[in-house]
């Protein structure tokens, strides 16, 4: 990507994150519709059928999504700049709609219930929250705002991708639209919440109460002795018969369920044993905090998981500069500075690693650039393509 698309792609991501904060929302639509190239006719609703899609391509139905479509204002229920009878400013829109968020998804449960460094608390439900008061919500609330800031900008970066395409791309976005009898678009339908919180259960165990059935009432034992019928010979037979089958029947079941219970118990063994194989971590960090590195030179990265035999399967990093330093391997962290010139200037770049599967695991480090013969690298990486610095927890 040459510096002036990455320039502009910046701009867009801030333009995109605007939305949420807007206090003049058809202006900030309206800025989108340029920067995207779209004729001044394309409506406000289609738009926001644009970030809609752009958001479920990228995110699908996952908490990210959610809390993308929240923050934006489009989720159903949530209090959006659509409503401008109110005179309120964004900012207190979009801090009520967190809060909102909060108490209505999963956010709390699934990204404060385990120890991740870049939390100052961590909470394992909404109750425990807001038992907690009210500045332990205005900080999670906070937090929300980085992580949902975070996925816009992914999502503005998936929308920038289509520039190229976008006529192609609005009208696959018209799925999202409302029309009357005579084709005109009326509205955008707005998403609903898809990961919902669970609400607490009522026993101390997890589980709903559940009545117990009644007794079943005993079956009668008579003293008298049963009724033999005259042609005894023939029933005693197939009495016998019956009873030699049902012996054997149930001889065979015992056998096979005892297979069958050896069986379950090497395959619950097996997942057990898989379980720790592939054991996500709650957090990485970057071996060192800081990394030199001299122009046209390729380096390693290392991180380390929490627990320490934590997997480090689905690992990405990004560059903050990549006009400076590039990403030749994410899950390798395999980064590379720009060959030396005239005008090169010693730099520090900024790069990130988290899991793909929780951006919220994650940290950052610094690489200072600096000309070849200058302070090089202290770290355990190698400055070298063919040997990275401790790979053993790297997977591709």
């Amino acid at each position: 990507m040459s510096e002036l698309e990455s320039s502009a792609l910046k701009e867009f991501k801030k333009t995109i994150r605007s939305i949420r904060s807007s206090s003049d929302y058809p202006r900030s639509i309206t800025a989108v519709k340029k920067k995207m190239g779209l004729p001044d006719s394309t409506k406000e609703v289609e738009i926001e059928a644009l970030l809609i899609h752009a958001t479920r391509e990228q995110f699908g139905e996952s908490l990210d999504a959610d809390m993308v479509l929240m923050a934006l204002g489009l989720l159903k229920g949530f209090d959006n700049h659509r409503n401008r009878s109110e005179n309120r400013s964004g900012k207190t829109l979009v801090t009520e709609r967190r809060k909102m968020f909060l108490k209505m998804s999963s956010y709390v449960a699934d990204r404060h219930n385990h120890n991740n460094e870049c939390r100052v608390r961590y909470y394992k439900s909404y109750e425990e929250l807001e038992a907690a008061g009210e500045n332990a919500i205005k900080a999670v609330v906070s937090a929300l705002g980085s992580d949902d800031g975070d996925d816009i900008d992914e999502v503005a970066k998936h929308l920038y991708s289509k520039k190229s395409i976008i006529d192609e791309y609005l009208n696959e976005a018209k799925k999202y639209l409302i029309y009357d009898k005579k084709g005109n678009i009326v509205d955008v339908k707005l998403q609903e919440l898809k990961n919902i919180r669970q609400e607490p259960t009522d026993d101390d165990n997890g589980n709903d109460p559940i009545d117990p059935k009644p007794p079943e009432p005993p079956i009668p034992i008579s003293d008298d002795p049963p009724d033999i019928p005259l042609e005894l010979p023939k029933t005693a037979v197939w009495l016998k018969v019956a009873a030699a089958v049902l012996i054997v029947s149930v001889f065979a079941l015992a056998i096979i369920g005892i297979g069958g219970i050896i069986t379950a118990q090497k395959a619950i063994s097996l997942a057990m044993e898989d379980s720790k194989v592939n054991q996500k971590p709650y957090s990485i960090k970057f071996r060192n905090p800081d990394e030199w590195l001299p122009f046209g030179k390729s380096y390693y990265l290392t991180v380390e998981p929490k627990p320490s035999d934590g997997t480090l399967e689905g690992l990405r990093c990004e560059s903050k500069n990549p006009d400076i330093i590039e990403i030749l391997s994410e899950p390798e962290l395999h980064i590379q500075a720009i060959e030396e010139s005239e005008d090169s200037k010693e730099c520090n770049v900024r790069i990130k690693a988290y899991m793909s599967y929780d951006k919220n695991i994650k940290d950052e480090m610094t690489v200072h650039v600096i000309k070849d013969g200058q302070n090089e690298s202290t770290g355990e990486g190698e400055l070298d393509d063919k040997t990275p610095g401790d790979s053993s927890q790297r997977v591709n």
